[in-house]
Parts: structure tokens; sequence; C-alpha cells
């Protein structure tokens, strides 16, 4: 099971032996986001208005898992894996919960100024066979 809270920016790390790579790929990717370490929440404060509706919406958002008495984290390869529910658990109505945050300062999750917003409770894992079993993203092997 997972511990660590996640943010609509999350860390992002460099290693030198991947320089070339992201040389020969980084222009690209900047046509397509202007800031790929940032994923604006806009969209989910917008859901369920109408289109031309004018929303304020916190610049930061983060997740938080609600770890259950007894959870120890999963040493596996698939970070996704972790949120999977087995089938199980879900006979056993045994749900994944996440607490909601926002926040217009705060960007990290050890940080002050988040704002407990809600709850998620996941209650079935659904997987999409186009994403999570057929889009893959080929990165050379660092020693």
């Amino acid at each position: 099971m997972f511990v660590a809270p996640m943010t609509n920016k999350p860390k992002v790390g460099f290693r030198f032996s991947v320089l070339s790579l992201g040389l020969k790929v980084g222009p690209i990717f900047s046509k397509a986001d202007k800031d790929a370490g940032m994923r604006p929440v806009t969209g989910i404060a917008k859901m369920g208005l109408a289109t031309d509706a004018n929303v304020v919406s916190p610049k930061y958002m983060m997740l938080s898992p609600v770890k259950p008495a007894g959870c120890q984290p999963s040493p596996g390869v698939d970070f996704r894996n972790e949120f999977a529910l087995t089938p199980q658990e879900t006979a056993k109505n045994i749900t994944r919960d996440f607490e909601i945050y926002v926040s217009d300062t705060a960007t990290k999750p050890e940080d002050t100024g988040w704002q407990h917003i809600g709850y998620i409770k996941a209650d079935k894992t659904a997987v999409s066979y186009g994403c999570d079993c057929q889009l893959h993203f080929a990165h050379p092997k660092v020693s």
C-alpha cells in the first residue's frame, strides 16, 4: 500500500545519464505543454458547470492516502498496483480512501497552507486498455 501524498506539481528529478534524450525530446514536449511539470486543476473545478461559467480554482491540489491500520508499503514495480483493489477486497467492500487538499501557495506535501476540502472513496478498480495496457514510453536503461 502507498504512503506518499501526490500533488498536481510532482517533484521532478534530473540524471546526467539521460541528458542527450532530454535535449532531443525537450523541445518537442515544450511545444505541446509550456509547463510540463504542472497540471492545472481548472478542469476539475469546472466539472458539472456550464462551459461559460467563471470558475476560480486553486493552483495546487494534493491527494493524500488514508492509510488503513496495519498497512505496509508495497515494494512493487508498478505503483498503480498499490491503488488496485483485488476482487477479494471488492467483495469485502474494502476501499482506497484519499483526502483532498488545495492551496494557492503550498507546493510540496510538507508545506503549510493546505486546506482540506473533502475525500475520495474508490470502491473498484478500472483499467483502460489503451493507456494501461498499450501505451508505453520506452526509456533508456539507467545504470
